[in-house]
């Protein structure tokens, strides 16, 4: 029979196997931490591409619809992009919408097509027709995606 002092003394834990168990969770949460990070740098560049698709359907729909001026269009203010009504973007025109983007995030165009100091892309009222042109959404350390935009104003990934 044992006694109750030896009892006592069986129950509980090392410290060193308490310590191997923190070190082991430790390591655990760092691997979580790491993978969670490439989770959300990848949500992000999602984020910004579907913001810039999002944002050209809205200026499409409203020129294929005749709203207001009927031509609108699109044009990238870094970070932001900015919805606008008419042929040209004006700076102090208050129906200008401005979308908040991700400042990870840069939109690039062949010849800065896409700027606000630009033209940007602009829609033709009742059929949405367009120049057209490339869009690439850019974010460090993640591949590049282009949005290629054909003369019926349709969206090519």
């Amino acid at each position: 029979m044992k006694s109750l002092n030896t009892y006592k003394l069986a129950r509980g834990f090392t410290l060193i196997e308490v310590v191997i168990v923190v070190a082991l969770f430790s390591i655990l949460l760092g691997i979580g931490l790491l993978l969670s990070m490439d989770v959300y740098r990848s949500t992000l560049h999602r984020s910004g591409r579907e913001l810039l698709l999002d944002t050209l359907s809205l200026a499409r729909m409203r020129a294929f619809a005749n709203e207001g001026t009927g031509i609108h269009g699109v044009c990238s203010d870094p970070p932001d992009l900015i919805i606008f009504g008419g042929a040209t973007y004006n700076s102090s025109d208050p129906t200008n919408e401005r979308v908040l983007g991700a400042a990870t995030i840069r939109y690039e165009s062949e010849d800065n097509f896409f700027t606000c100091d630009r033209e940007g892309i602009i829609f033709s009222p009742l059929s949405a027709a367009t120049e057209g042109g490339r869009i690439t959404v850019v974010e460090t350390d993640r591949p590049d995606l282009i949005l290629t935009i054909n003369a019926e104003g349709a969206f090519l990934w």
